[in-house]
């Protein structure tokens, strides 16, 4: 995942929902802040408190400090439970439908399926490269 500095909390809220296919309303019901609010964060209008900082960086799967800060220096070693580090990449949506669809026929989890396609890919460059 690639996440830059700015300054602003407003455009990292913005960056990161987006990014993420959520809306203002699916991100103030997974962080229990009222709709309102979260429109007012993205506006400028208001500033987060800590706390609801500290929910809405949970929420986005992002660094405490990313979100309130900018900065990016907690990603470097952000883990899940299993110890894998969380990445993505932007494909066009009829790839990743086709993707997810592929999995659900075949009876495979959507990440462990698309973990294979990104390794089987990188591992065919490399056969190609010899590097």
């Amino acid at each position: 995942m690639v996440m830059h500095k700015d300054d602003s909390i407003a455009s990292r809220l913005i960056e990161r929902r987006a990014m993420l296919g959520l809306s203002q309303n699916d991100l103030a019901r997974q962080s229990n802040v009222a709709p309102a609010q979260i429109s007012r964060y993205e506006s400028g209008k208001r500033k987060p408190s800590a706390q609801v900082i500290s929910r809405m960086a949970e929420t986005l799967c992002v660094p405490f400090e990313w979100l309130a800060y900018g900065d990016t220096t907690a990603f470097e070693n952000v883990k899940d439970e299993l110890g894998r580090t969380p990445y993505s990449i932007d494909v066009p949506s009829d790839v990743a439908d086709m993707v997810y669809k592929e999995a659900v026929r075949l009876g495979i989890d959507p990440v462990d399926f698309s973990r294979t396609i990104f390794i089987l890919g990188m591992s065919k460059y490399k056969d190609k490269t010899g590097k």
